[in-house]
């Protein structure tokens, strides 16, 4: 998985949390994270925070989650006004 900053038992936190899970960009990877439990959410990154950041939160997620088979999309995007999040390919939720 390269250089990730996370600790294996972090990143293994996140492939569980984000098993079966599909992201297309950085919105839909933190909402895998705030669609857990807080007391989950507050325990991982009070550890976390001790030797990492938001951007090798990321790094994390963006390793173990991948977009939807059927989006043409690999880059991050803002979605549009009232939409969750969409895709350039025009995959839209």
């Amino acid at each position: 998985m390269g250089n990730l900053k996370l600790h294996t038992k972090h990143i293994d936190e996140l492939r569980t949390i984000c098993a079966g899970k599909y992201a297309a960009n950085m919105r839909q990877r933190w909402d895998i994270i705030w669609a857990q439990p807080a007391s989950w959410r507050y325990a991982f990154f009070e550890q976390v925070y001790e030797y990492a950041n938001d951007t090798h939160v990321d790094s994390a997620l963006r390793a173990v989650v991948k977009p939807h088979p059927s989006c043409a999309c690999t880059a991050d995007q803002k979605p549009a006004p009232g939409v969750l999040w969409a895709c350039t390919c025009g995959l839209v939720a």
